[in-house]
């Protein structure tokens, strides 16, 4: 058995070799859950600068709202641009709009690839014990 990564990813290979004792396959399954990152910290990592970009957006959001505004202000004047000017309001409001989707759905991205990576260390942590154990009855 071995490990071979490409592109950040780990894949596994087997070579169907009888020869490879209980401890070579303890080191091999180790190698596989943990590659010398803590995949958790990184999504916490991702996660954190996330909410950094939702606050940066949430003031972006108050600028629109204000842009809004003007722009009711200058359509209730019957300015002379009032075709532009709402084409390009309604341009801006659908973009905020989307990019808030968008913003939303990786939020969601990120806190199921977080629940996840806790599987993954659960599942690492558990393996480990019963192996001890087993070892330990032989």
């Amino acid at each position: 058995m071995e490990v071979t990564r490409g592109n950040g990813s780990v894949f596994l290979q087997s070579h169907d070799d009888d020869d490879d004792d209980d401890e070579t396959r303890t080191e091999f399954i180790f190698a596989c859950c943990y590659d010398g990152q803590n995949s958790l910290s990184s999504v916490d990592g991702l996660i954190k600068k996330h909410d950094g970009f939702t606050t940066t957006l949430e003031a972006q959001r108050e600028k629109i709202t204000t842009l809004e505004q003007l722009c009711q202000a200058l359509l209730a004047q019957d300015h002379y641009a009032s075709e532009q000017i709402k084409s390009r309001c309604d341009g801006v409001v659908d973009r905020m709009g989307r990019i808030m989707q968008l913003t939303e759905s990786r939020r969601l991205k990120l806190l199921e690839s977080r629940s996840y990576q806790q599987f993954l260390c659960n599942v690492y942590e558990v393996f480990n014990h019963s192996t001890r154990i087993w070892a330990a009855d032989f």
